[in-house]
């Protein structure tokens, strides 16, 4: 048994010797570890890349690991892209979308939406060695939200959805989670083009796209002559503890991940001293290691202003238009 199974087996009192009680460990582990990650951007979660995007594409879903966006750029030219939410929009005065403005709008569990109503067909490419179900939420044309369980069992490799599911017409499909962990993705097909349209990861339990609204209103030609390609900050969607074997983001926040699950645990019990001791702990350590990682980082690169910082902006018209949706890879 690892350092960091045995401090948290020790924590809870629960020796992991059962899949019950691995099971029970792991759950606490990751309690820990999410509360950790959703409060800092430890060291080894953010990542840069490059999209290439449709310019005639108003919406577009980035592929299930990107959790939440720092920055966008135009590539070529180093152009700001900032990120808005959908609230602004809805307020008595017209409102259009700013030029280099995106709007990030929700996540979807699939990176391609249906264009017709038909059934979903799952697919995975190793064998699981126990039975799993994947369940779908979903609008049909007889209701609003529909719930069909597709079950696999060991040595299935494909299955289709008995239901006919609708377009986004509001809603869709809402949701698209499986049982347990698996050994490979769950690739979501339409089945009548066996394209794929979303995917649930081995190490994750449903599937989760971030879609982004990029334009609001028809340039008429491309918004970005000659661009299509932006590079994106970004924190990368939580990897969960699947199993005993499973390692953290960086040794040193194995003892803020202990002290973590202390502290949930205390809070459970109501040992309220204990609790805050605990939760000093670990933010003292995250806080260090983020702030040890920023402080040997140049922050500010640019030492005098660009030749054409201050050129003006074109804005083309902009007579309203529904755009598309697709994916980015």
């Amino acid at each position: 048994m690892n350092s960091l199974i045995q401090q948290v087996s020790e924590t809870v009192g629960v020796l992991p010797d059962s899949q019950d009680k691995e099971t029970q460990v792991l759950a606490w582990l990751n309690r820990a570890a999410v509360m950790i990650y959703d409060q800092y951007d430890l060291p080894g979660s953010v990542f840069e890349q490059f999209f290439c995007v449709d310019n005639n594409q108003h919406v577009v879903t980035f592929p299930w690991y990107v959790g939440a966006i720092r920055g966008v750029r135009w590539h070529d030219s180093s152009r700001l892209v900032t990120l808005t939410d959908m609230r602004p929009r809805f307020h008595a005065v017209p409102w259009t979308q700013p030029y280099l403005k995106w709007r990030q709008m929700q996540s979807t569990p699939l990176h391609t939406p249906l264009t017709n109503a038909g059934p979903l067909t799952f697919q995975i490419s190793a064998i699981e060695t126990q039975p799993f179900d994947v369940i779908v939420n979903g609008q049909t044309s007889r209701a609003a939200n529909v719930t069909e369980i597709i079950s696999f069992t060991p040595g299935d490799l494909i299955k289709t959805s008995i239901n006919l599911f609708e377009p986004e017409s509001p809603f869709g499909i809402t949701s698209i989670k499986k049982s347990i962990y698996t050994n490979s993705d769950v690739v979501i097909l339409n089945s009548s083009t066996q394209g794929e349209i979303g995917r649930i990861p081995n190490n994750q339990l449903y599937a989760s796209n971030l879609r982004v609204q990029i334009l609001d209103w028809n340039a008429g030609v491309p918004f970005i002559i000659g661009e299509d390609c932006v590079e994106v900050l970004f924190k990368q969607r939580f990897s969960p503890f699947v199993n005993l074997d499973s390692i953290w983001t960086d040794e040193r926040l194995i003892q803020a991940l202990v002290y973590a699950v202390k502290y949930i645990y205390a809070v459970e019990k109501e040992k309220m001293d204990v609790a805050s001791v605990s939760k000093d702990l670990f933010e003292g350590i995250c806080k260090k290691v983020c702030e040890n990682l920023e402080s040997g980082t140049e922050l500010m690169v640019q030492t005098e202003r660009h030749a054409t910082q201050n050129a003006a902006i074109m804005f083309p018209t902009w007579p309203l238009v529904q755009g598309g949706v697709r994916n980015l890879w």
